[in-house]
């Protein structure tokens, strides 16, 4: 190898070296939690108490416009801080993007990520448009698209003023968009009936141009239904989505809430674009008490900036880069439940149930109250009697006695976590036992997330096992009726002709 080549590679590996720096979490990490948010980063403190106060003051802006729709999120999230593009880039969800921010829900953690530094579109939006999603959709089984888009749209360009006096606080929301009012004046407005019959499947959801006129015109009803006639159908706008929550149907819920007909509402929505004018609507809020300004700053070791970085990768899908992070977790501290936890739900995923087994053991024993490495050891023990049509039939004594310790052990510690009662609720199922407890079991799961068809599609099993014909009939129906995905929906009508069947079948009293 000549020497100019050596050099060469050498300075190659000096000039990569601070990315390796910035991917590796030798950064300092810090923590802050506040009442709805765990936030981490490698930034200042005053930058993290920032984004936590954004975070919370939206949040409680947001649900304080709708206080009887019980808007709200059983899941954790966690939010990850990134000082700026260069040690955000080996995280983002999709790599290469400029973006400045995404959103991951999931059913165990929701995350966000971001990263500070000057941007073109502001990452807020994005995120608050997400949040919309996630308060929302957690409650409502059937939720119009044109409502869910554009709520999300209106309330994404929330912004916080300056305080012109001390405690003079102000916030705007519903600021015009610039790409939907370019689309509103260059397109005719699509029927109403086209609006409200907009799914996840249709084109107007999905193709291009289409897709921006439907999130144009979305975002245009809403904000006419909160600002148009001085405002009085801001309330009417409230009672519709209350009406959902309490899952009425969509038609009933819109008569009931606007007393209007889509003619005449389509009528008005016309008048209201034609004139062109949006403006914000402002008013004062209280801050909020979840914002814990003083909370404590915590110093993370280096071991815990792997793990959170770890599972962040694994929450988006990047199997090999997080195990690579929470292996390197692992060599600082063996015994960290979270690593342990983080890396047994990646072997579970990737099929390997006796790996995850035992390194969700491994997390529980060095954290009893580790919730999630509880409720992931009993699913990777209810996995190991699965059948290659991942079909479970029964359960082992032995196998039931240990997934209900470890079930009832996260109920325990996270009594608003929905996943484990859905768990242990299907664990009876299947051995057909304690039926009547799993009734209330999958209710307590439905109040904590009404908007998940598949803890109702559980409770509909369990209500035809106790041969509650009337009950299983009627949940199935609302599984239908919530807009749930084509195998649901095939799932759910063979159930309900089997419910049916053998409520013909019965003998007569």
């Amino acid at each position: 190898m000549s020497v100019l080549r050596s050099l060469m590679i050498l300075l190659f590996c000096f000039l990569i070296s601070p990315l390796v720096h910035r991917a590796s979490a030798k950064d300092a990490w810090i923590s802050l939690h506040t009442q709805n948010y765990h936030l981490v980063g490698n930034v200042k403190e005053s930058e993290l108490r920032g984004i936590a106060v954004q975070l919370e003051r939206f949040r409680h802006i947001f649900t304080k416009q709708f206080e009887n729709a019980d808007l709200n999120s059983p899941v954790a999230t966690t939010v990850v801080v990134f000082k700026n593009s260069g040690s955000f880039g080996p995280y983002k969800r999709v790599p290469g993007v400029d973006s400045a921010a995404y959103f991951q829900p999931g059913e165990d953690m929701n995350y966000i990520a971001l990263a500070l530094g000057n941007w073109v579109s502001d990452p807020f939006e994005m995120i608050f448009h997400e949040s919309v999603h996630l308060l929302v959709n957690n409650k409502v089984r059937s939720l119009p698209s044109w409502f869910n888009e554009g709520l999300a749209e209106y309330f994404s360009t929330l912004d916080f003023l300056p305080e012109k006096k001390r405690g003079d606080r102000r916030v705007a929301f519903g600021k015009p968009i610039l790409h939907h009012l370019i689309k509103l004046r260059e397109n005719k407005l699509l029927p109403l009936e086209t609006v409200f019959s907009v799914d996840p499947s249709s084109p107007f959801y999905n193709e291009g141009d289409k897709k921006s006129l439907f999130y144009a015109q979305s975002w245009a009803l809403i904000h006419y239904l909160t600002h148009g006639r001085s405002g009085e159908r801001a309330s009417q706008l409230a009672r519709f989505l209350e009406l959902l929550t309490a899952r009425h149907p969509v038609a009933d819920s819109f008569k009931q809430a606007f007393g209007k007909d889509y003619v005449s509402l389509e009528r008005e929505l016309k008048d209201y674009v034609r004139q062109d004018r949006y403006p914000a609507k402002v008013v004062s809020f209280e801050e909020p008490a979840g914002t814990n300004s003083d909370s404590k700053i915590e110093q993370l070791s280096e071991a815990q900036a792997f793990t959170y970085l770890g599972d962040l990768l694994l929450h988006t899908n990047h199997f090999d880069a997080a195990e690579k992070h929470l292996k390197k977790a692992l060599t600082f501290a063996p015994e960290l439940s979270t690593a342990n936890a983080s890396l047994g739900v990646l072997r579970l995923r990737q099929g390997d149930v006796a790996a995850a087994k035992g390194l969700l053991q491994k997390a529980i024993a060095s954290d009893q109250n580790n919730y999630l490495a509880q409720y992931y050891y009993a699913d990777a023990l209810s996995r190991e009697e699965m059948g290659l049509d991942r079909q479970v039939w029964s359960y082992p004594q032995e196998s039931a006695a240990r997934i209900r310790v470890a079930l009832n052990k996260a109920i325990e510690v996270a009594p608003g976590f929905p996943e484990p009662y859905r768990l242990l609720a299907f664990v009876n199922l299947a051995t057909d036992t304690q039926l009547t407890e799993s009734v209330a079991l999958l209710e307590k799961a439905i109040a904590l997330s009404p908007g998940r068809l598949d803890f109702s599609y559980v409770l509909a099993q369990v209500q035809l096992r106790r041969k509650d014909y009337k009950a299983a009939r009627l949940t199935l129906e609302q599984v239908i009726a919530g807009n749930p995905s084509p195998q649901m929906r095939g799932r759910a009508e063979v159930m309900l002709n089997t419910v049916v069947m053998e409520e013909q079948n019965q003998p007569k009293q």
